[in-house]
């Protein structure tokens, strides 16, 4: 099943993301002179859903980010932060969405992994509860 969850909570606690199966991440923008990241790897396919799933799913997640408290404890973002909300499905593959927070609400945006490594840095993260519907 590849339903985001209505009662998904992205959680602030301290933990390593490597070893979650749900996690979000806050990236900032670098400030003009900061080091950029040379990125080296290779293509990645993304995960193609069903189209009403992929409509719902991204509706849903737009609704609760920019509609409700979505983290467990509030964040200061700034313009132009991305978040990156990563789901393990079933397959071993990850879903990823991407947002950008802009004139104070999320939109959703292309998540690109090598483009955002190379111009932003991660600020926050932590992992995502009550993430799949079952």
């Amino acid at each position: 099943m590849c339903k985001v969850s209505k009662n998904l909570k992205l959680c602030t606690c301290d933990t390593d993301i490597e070893h979650l199966q749900h996690y979000w991440v806050v990236h900032r923008l670098k400030e003009i002179g900061e080091e950029e990241e040379v990125v080296i790897g290779i293509t990645v396919m993304p995960v193609e859903l069903d189209s009403e799933i992929t409509i719902r799913n991204e509706a849903l997640l737009l609704n609760l980010l920019n509609e409700t408290e979505v983290f467990d404890t509030p964040i200061q973002f700034n313009e132009n932060d991305r978040l990156q909300l990563s789901f393990l499905l079933d397959s071993g593959d990850y879903l990823d969405y991407g947002f950008e927070f802009f004139n104070n609400h999320w939109d959703i945006i292309e998540y690109d992994s090598l483009l955002w490594v190379w111009r932003h840095k991660e600020k926050e993260s932590g992992k995502i509860e009550n993430a799949l519907e079952h």
